[in-house]
């Protein structure tokens, strides 16, 4: 709803910047209805191709999701760094583990 509310206020403020197509064009995002068994959709919305759980044993399959933390976050700016980084963990992990089983 607050989203709704910071909208509606932008279109007042700024109402005499915009032409007339983009006036209508807004009014029409605002004046959209909402599915009634869900609120969060809009009608316009067309599912009627849509294939129920087309990825779901894929996703169950193996994707992994993992949330870095923001002081953490610079330093891996993509997923190849952060899957490098674990690579060059894991290899040490290996080589201790190796060194222990020798008894070094």
């Amino acid at each position: 709803m607050a989203d709704f509310w910071l909208l509606f206020i932008r279109i007042e403020a700024t109402d005499y910047d915009l032409s007339v197509p983009a006036r209508q064009q807004i009014r029409n995002v605002v004046n959209m209805k909402k599915m009634p068994n869900d609120p969060d959709l809009l009608e316009e919305y067309d599912f009627s191709a849509g294939v129920r759980g087309k990825y779901a044993a894929q996703y169950a399959e193996g994707t992994n999701v993992v949330v870095v933390d923001p002081d953490v976050a610079p330093f891996f700016p993509d997923h190849d760094s952060v899957n490098e980084a674990l690579r060059h963990l894991a290899a040490i992990i290996i080589s201790q583990k190796k060194a222990e089983k020798q008894g070094v």
